[in-house]
């Protein structure tokens, strides 16, 4: 087990502030073997507020997600169960095959308790007023501390945590300092199986910053139940420092258990027992026989036996194989037990065996003590004994061992050896005990409430409900029939404004790792309208306005609409594929989370970078043709001018928040939507000859002819026309931050083959009318504006300001284009920092959930567009353009394998089949280069994304030792959105422009 026992809060493996460490010490050998953190009252708010902010997700996310992080915990529990047992033994001195058997008890509680999950239901019934119902909810109750012994280091904390976790809530763990490298060791496992960061939080300390550190933990505000294990002397000062703030507590304290033998007993079924109950962990369990009662029928004889019987333990260091009883933990137990056995003696107590220390040894070593003719006035008739001492005491009747059994102040367990059923059955109820063996030493399990009465404390530990229960507040709710009618309309069930931050919470939550309820810092704010327009009209940049003209140019009308319908069928089947997958799982960085989650997480290390950059150089391009459009208007200010103007004014829109983006491009793309309309409608005037007198119809498909240039000219068409289509995966980007979208995604997923039908399709089609290919305005352009179709169209016609109106649509587009290149590309590098795929700081988000820093980041990226401003600096940055021609390809490609991969199946209409057509497309992207002459500096630009990509993934992958996932294993509810309210009531639309709506945006 990869174990870094360096860990103090929140298991982030790290030194604590000071840097100063804690000895553990070895008690077979007595020497220190290795060292915690010495954390003190001052660590306890870093590690409290950790646990407090992971119960804001996880004290929401559903029982079932706790159940399988419980089993997964224990699954690594049960993996490294040996490495577990060392850690055990070397920590408190305990045989190997009783550290095995602890580890085999605390996997049990993760089982048990998994369960436990499950079947936490609350109640619903009718009231005594009729028509009143009243409903009672189970809630989690926040953060807890525990407080954890030395002696069971893993099975106490496990039993502890399985019940906290298992009800929704975080814990604090303070182990002792004798063994805090089982604490820490299970936490990192708790890690290791998908427990988010700050559940299970484990604070290391030395004995003498305890009592300061856990009196701190006590007195927290935040943390609102404690748990604690240990003597009662210190379990009543916990109470007390718990009643200041009235917390929740439980306490499981110490025992000073009786062990009664009548004469009907099997005496050699009761000595197997008490030798199993006794020796474990050498005498040092609260639950232990403290004082061995035996009937003086049978007193000598069993005295006998169970000293004959003890003779045989082998006592040396745990880790031996050999070895049956170890040694005491600490040199304090050591001198007690000496302490106790002098007491005993010099009050008349006959040594039937050991009653020394071992010599020559370092080791905490004591000889396993069997004691005849003990009396009340011994010490350890009265005292919790936790040592290698056997005292036998000596009874006469069955009211007489009674009063003694339960002549004592605590009352853990007792255990009693008889044949008689009926005695069996007065001994259960007059024994004062939170626990009763009877005929057995086994009283302990997960499914057995453990925990005691008087003062060895209350709540119980384990058992069915019980456990659970005690991490539980219980709230009644009272309503009368007549609110129970949901007003539709005004859905008061579903939204409910926050005071603090001003967003709309409308019942939906995030689920991560097993439906752990996230916040991934950005703020889901946009609305059901912005997603319908920016996936109809968004991301559209000027290039779908006078790009068609390369294409007629390339393959004809009918060849460039061939090629844009095929590449239109790709995308349509690849945003449907992305689809499925962000409406299920909306987070930030979509398709880019999804390859690591279903694929291989290097894959989404490669696949994220591949696509920031793709829109970092996107932002560039688009910068520069600003200041080109911007200056064929005025040439009064220099390039460099308009761009520095573009990027500070996109910047501060952008630090604004998605709000702002979501509006901007909601009005941007009706715009571009608009304009598109109104520029069919001017095709159609001027085919029809309403515009320029001359009708047209089908005359340039005729001459010069529908196709062009034969194969080369429509593989250059397939390639332009992915490059028009790049961006339309861009809207599952956008999901993360929206309000709600489970039912917004679906809808704007339909937009997607509008959008292809109308404005690519479209745009194509009618271009192709009314300008033929071979036209000289085309291949004489010198101008974006001017190698429109529309342009040249227009100005044959004879209006001569066509130029300017297409320039001011293209000016406009870009504003569109820029706006959401940062947005893309700074999601998209904000959620690969913080998958830990890139820098930390790119992480940061400001409390309005604005990426500020990945926002800076991206768009001072962009400024590599003022190399364009000379000549040479421009060829540099023509090539930085150039090396990310196929990313797009190459995005498109992995989400359809993505798509395969989670669907773990064959699908009608399989994504596999696109995610080879992407392949294609990546690999003939640049095949221009190869047709005589031969362009090698040309060549080696279009393709070099490939290499670059293949050496991030392949970089990652060795560098983390990723490995490809396998889909019974994958993460199926990661990011994953759930709907809490009521579901929205669909309405029939009315009136023709509400069905024309509900036909084109839902």
């Amino acid at each position: 087990m990869p174990l870094d026992l360096q860990g103090p809060v929140t298991c982030k493996w790290g030194m604590d502030r000071r840097g100063f460490k804690s000895p553990i010490r070895d008690p077979g050998t007595g020497e220190c073997w290795a060292s915690a953190p010495d954390n003190c009252a001052t660590d306890v708010a870093a590690a409290v507020e950790a646990a407090h902010e992971a119960f804001r997700c996880y004290g929401r996310t559903t029982p079932r997600a706790h159940s399988q992080w419980l089993l997964k915990w224990g699954t690594l529990i049960e993996k490294h169960k040996d490495d577990l047992a060392t850690i055990v033994t070397f920590e408190t001195g305990k045989p190997l095959t009783e550290s095995l058997a602890e580890v085999d008890y605390a996997l049990s509680s993760t089982h048990w308790f998994a369960g436990e999950a499950d079947r936490i239901q609350g109640t619903a019934f009718d009231a005594a007023i009729p028509g009143k119902k009243v409903l009672t909810i189970k809630q989690p109750i926040g953060v807890v501390a525990a407080l954890v012994p030395w002696n069971f280091p893993i099975s106490m904390v496990v039993r502890k945590a399985g019940a906290a976790l298992a009800a929704g809530c975080t814990m604090v763990i303070k182990p002792s300092p004798e063994a805090p490298l089982s604490a820490l060791a299970l936490a990192f496992l708790a890690l290791e199986a998908g427990i988010p960061k700050g559940v299970l939080n484990v604070l290391t300390t030395s004995l003498e910053n305890t009592p300061g550190l856990s009196e701190a933990l006590c007195r927290h505000p935040l943390v609102k139940k404690v748990t604690f294990t240990g003597s009662t002397r210190i379990g009543k000062l916990v109470a007390r420092l718990c009643s200041e703030g009235l917390k929740k507590v439980t306490l499981e304290l110490g025992g000073n258990c009786p062990f009664i033998i009548f004469d009907d007993a099997n005496l050699t079924e009761a000595a197997n027992a008490l030798m199993g109950l006794k020796w474990r962990n050498a005498g040092q369990a609260c639950v232990t026989a403290n004082r061995v009662y035996v009937h003086s029928a049978v007193y000598d004889e069993f005295a006998s036996l169970i000293t004959e019987r003890t003779s045989r333990l082998v006592q040396g260091h745990g880790s031996l194989a050999t070895s049956t009883i170890g040694p005491v933990t600490t040199p304090q137990a050591l001198e007690r037990t000496k302490q106790l056995v002098e007491d005993a003696k010099a009050k008349g107590a006959k040594i039937l065996l050991g009653g020394e220390q071992l010599k020559d040894t370092s080791g905490f070593f004591f000889q396993p003590t069997v004691i005849a003719e003990a009396t009340k006035s011994m010490r350890f008739a009265d005292e919790e004994c936790f040592a290698p001492i056997l005292s036998l005491f000596k009874f006469e009747t069955e009211a007489q061992v009674i009063q003694a059994a339960n002549d004592t102040s605590v009352g853990l367990a007792s255990y009693v050896f008889t044949k008689d059923m009926d005695r069996s059955w007065r001994l259960m109820d007059a024994l004062e005990a939170g626990m009763i063996g009877v005929n057995t030493n086994s009283i302990a399990g997960a499914e057995v409430p453990f925990g005691g009465i008087k003062e060895s404390g209350y709540g119980k530990e384990a058992g069915k409900d019980v456990a659970v229960e005690e991490y539980l507040v219980t709230k009644a709710i009272s309503f009368t029939s007549d609110t129970m009618a949901v007003d539709s309309n005004s859905k008061k069930l579903n939204m409910a404004e926050n005071k603090e931050t001003g967003d709309v919470d409308n019942g939906e939550v995030v689920i991560h790792n097993d439906d752990q309820i996230i916040d991934d810092g950005v703020r889901r704010a946009l609305k059901s309208r912005h997603l319908q327009m920016i996936a109809l009209g968004g991301v559209i940049g000027p290039g779908t306005f006078y790009a068609t003209g390369f294409a007629l140019q390339y393959s004809g009308p009918a060849g460039s609409l061939i090629g844009y319908i095929i590449v239109g069928l790709d995308v349509f089947f690849v945003t449907q594929s992305l689809g499925e997958m962000a409406t299920l799982f909306p987070t930030t960085g979509s398709f880019n989370e999804f390859a690591g989650r279903f694929v291989d997480p290097a894959l989404s290390f490669a696949l994220g970078w591949n696509y920031w950059y793709m829109w970092g150089t996107i932002l560039a391009n688009e910068y520069n043709g600003a200041a080109l459009v911007l200056s064929f208007w005025t040439d009064k200010l220099p390039n460099y001018a308009w761009i520095l103007i573009c990027w500070v004014f996109f910047m501060g829109t952008s630090l604004l928040g998605v709000l702002v983006y979501g509006e901007m491009e909601f009005w941007l793309a009706t715009f571009k939507f608009i304009v598109t309309i109104i520029l069919y409608l001017v095709a159609i005037l001027i085919n029809t000859g309403a515009i320029g007198g001359d009708y047209i119809g089908f005359r340039y498909w005729n001459d010069p002819g529908a196709f062009a240039n034969g194969i080369n000219g429509f593989g250059k068409v397939l390639v332009l026309a992915a490059v028009m289509y790049s961006g339309t995966e861009a809207v599952a980007i956008t999901g993360g931050e929206s309000r709600n979208p489970k039912r917004d995604i679906p809808k704007a997923l339909k937009q997607t083959f509008w959008r292809i039908l109308i404005v690519y399709v479209g745009m194509i089609f009618f271009t192709g009318l009314i300008v033929p290919y071979n036209s000289e305005g085309l291949l004489n352009a010198t101008s974006k504006s001017a190698s429109s179709p529309f342009t040249v169209a227009l100005n044959q016609a004879g209006w001569a300001g066509a130029g300017n109106l297409i320039n001011a649509i293209i000016i406009i587009t870009l504003l569109s284009s820029i706006n959401s290149a940062i947005y893309i590309a700074s999601r998209t590098i904000y959620a690969q920092a913080k998958a830990g795929r890139a820098p930390r700081f790119l992480s940061k988000a400001t409390s309005n959930g604005v990426p500020v820093n990945a926002i800076v980041f991206t768009n001072l990226f962009g400024l590599i567009s003022l190399l364009n401003i000379s000549e040479n600096a421009g060829n540099v940055f023509s090539y930085l353009l150039s090396i990310s021609g196929s990313a797009a390809f190459i995005a498109w490609a992995f989400i359809g394998l993505t798509h395969v991969r989670f669907r773990a199946a064959g699908t009608p209409m399989s994504p596999g089949h696109f995610f080879g057509a992407n392949i294609f497309l990546v690999i003939i992207s640049g095949y221009t280069t190869l047709l005589t002459p031969f362009d090698l500096k040309g060549f080696i630009f279009a393709y070099l994304v490939i290499p670059i990509f293949i050496a991030l993934y392949v970089g990652w992958k060795l560098w983390h030792k990723t490995k490809w996932v396998n889909p019974a294993e994958a993460d199926i509810t990661s990011g994953r959105r759930e709907w809490l309210g009521g579901a929205d009531e669909e309405t029939a639309p009315r009136g023709i422009f509400g069905k024309v709506k509900n036909v084109l945006v839902g």
